[in-house]
């Protein structure tokens, strides 16, 4: 009896397991976004570790039965859950998520903007791009409370400094602590806008406790631009051209009115001196009236330079396959200044590049070159 008890119970097994293989069948399909297909999107059936991920066409296949629950998430994309029935096609839109925060990049890594406690302004690098300027730091004019740039000079390429919430020292420098790629720097002449990848302006002690005494101005914290893994190779280039002008020239005097302003002076001090308020001069030649004259020069058109131009191109390549990803760049910047013969050229050259040993180790370079040539032009009284 026994043994009979077991047979039966053994078909039953058999049989539900019959069933249970025969519900099992291929789903597939296509997962999109408002943008098109949408590749590597988790697919996975809810309650186990079945799953897979959307090819570059946005496809994927899997094996799962009826009345199974697939959930389809990708980061930025609100999850979605979808009931397996009897067709064998099930194809799925994302949209985009709100649930994302906001992150900024600190000194020691990255944090979500709720959770921050110290004083962190971020930069948008959109905000960057379309600014043909030679020192990056010009560019960040107006783009952060507290954020004070001074240009060193007027001349083209000349440098600038920033000041974080004003000047810190009276005697030593107020200038801000540059972190590109991890790297302290002493400028940002070495970048080009379209490299960067994020600008964090770190402001208060709290922020930049990290860097120490040498923060004490505050940070300017860059990472610049890298290339992923498995991504295909891609090519970018962009230029942009300007003139520039003087928006409002002096009102100089000429001849007539010179002599007028002279003349007037001139009186005044023969009457201090009749009057005994000022010695007499030691040369008597300064009493003499000047002679008239017909003869007018403006000097601003002779100096200065009728809508001088500024270009700048800019190239970049980046990619990567399994194991490898690499970013290059190079731009070449021309300033012809408003004075005549003052002109300033800049060509930068980027390289970042990551290997990947295993899956424990990585090794990379990231590394620059830049190479400028300027044609300046005396000023402050200064002769050459």
């Amino acid at each position: 009896m026994k043994t009979k008890f077991n047979g039966i119970l053994t078909l039953l097994l058999v049989l539900f397991v019959q069933i249970t293989f025969a519900q099992e069948k291929t789903i597939s399909g296509t997962v999109t976004d408002e943008g098109g297909p949408l590749p590597g999107v988790n697919v996975i059936v809810k309650g186990t570790s079945n799953g897979t991920q959307t090819d570059f066409d946005g496809n994927y296949t899997l094996k799962a039965t009826t009345g199974n629950i697939l959930v389809f998430s990708y980061v930025g994309m609100e999850t979605i859950e979808k009931t397996v029935g009897k067709s064998n096609i099930i194809n799925s839109t994302m949209a985009g998520s709100n649930l994302l925060e906001e992150v900024v990049v600190i000194g020691y890594g990255t944090a979500s903007k709720k959770d921050l406690t110290g004083s962190i302004s971020t930069i948008s690098t959109d905000d960057l791009q379309d600014k043909p300027v030679a020192d990056i730091a010009q560019a960040l004019q107006g783009k952060s409370a507290g954020l004070q740039i001074v240009s060193t000079g007027g001349r083209s390429g000349d440098g600038t400094q920033i000041s974080i919430r004003g000047n810190g020292s009276l005697s030593a420098s107020n200038s801000a602590l540059y972190i590109i790629d991890g790297v302290p720097q002493e400028s940002m002449g070495s970048l080009s806008s379209e490299d960067i990848k994020s600008i964090s302006i770190l402001k208060d002690a709290a922020s930049t406790a990290i860097y120490g005494s040498r923060a004490s101005n505050g940070v300017v914290l860059i990472e610049t631009k890298k290339g992923r893994y498995n991504q295909e190779t891609t090519v970018s280039f962009s230029t942009s051209y300007g003139l520039q002008d003087i928006i409002k020239k002096p009102n100089l005097l000429n001849a007539k009115e010179y002599k007028q302003v002279l003349d007037a002076a001139r009186i005044n001090y023969v009457n201090d001196i009749a009057s005994g308020a000022l010695p007499g001069p030691k040369n008597p030649t300064e009493l003499t009236p000047l002679p008239n004259s017909t003869i007018d020069t403006d000097w601003l058109s002779l100096v200065l330079r009728n809508n001088p131009v500024i270009q700048k191109n800019q190239i970049s390549i980046s990619g990567g396959g399994e194991n490898t990803k690499a970013y290059l760049s190079g731009s070449i910047f021309n300033q012809d200044g408003i004075i005549i013969n003052d002109s300033y050229k800049k060509a930068r050259f980027r390289l970042n590049l990551e290997q990947k040993l295993n899956k424990y180790v990585n090794i990379g370079v990231r590394s620059y070159f830049s190479y400028s040539e300027a044609v300046p032009v005396a000023d402050d009284n200064n002769t050459y």
